[in-house]
């Protein structure tokens, strides 16, 4: 084997070993501090009173690194702005990483699922409850 395919399959061999440590291990603290949010979708069905239109919000999700979360931001639900505060409390699956956040007050019941980066400083998030409500977005530190 020529030297630079040896060099290349030992940077593959390595870069693969890197993103394997990373997976699992994750905690409550892997979500700590305040993160810049952008999340936008759309409310696809007429459920509990809502009206089917688009969806988008931006603002601040704080993580307390022990389980609780505060949400202050902007919603621009089908052409109707309003500021809202949300609060409730997250998991984390250790082996997976993923954390599931349900919101207590604000928007009761609500439930989100996230997946931290490896370095913490950015997620991806998705609305999972309610299923009517197809909204994602990403969190960053």
């Amino acid at each position: 084997m020529a030297l630079p395919a040896v060099l290349a399959f030992g940077a593959l061999l390595t870069t693969s070993q890197n993103a394997n440590a990373q997976v699992g291990g994750c905690t409550l603290a892997s979500l700590n501090g305040s993160y810049a949010s952008h999340l936008f979708g759309e409310v696809i069905g007429n459920s509990a009173g809502y009206t089917p239109g688009p969806f988008a919000t931006s603002g601040r999700w704080t993580f307390d690194g022990a389980g609780n979360i505060t949400v202050n931001d902007t919603v621009n639900y089908n052409g109707s702005v309003s500021n809202r505060t949300l609060t409730g409390n997250y998991t984390v699956d250790s082996s997976t990483c993923r954390a599931v956040v349900t919101f207590t007050t604000g928007a009761p019941g609500n439930q989100a699922t996230l997946y931290p980066s490896p370095s913490g400083n950015f997620a991806t998030v998705v609305v999972t409850n309610p299923a009517f409500v197809v909204v994602n977005g990403q969190l960053y530190k």
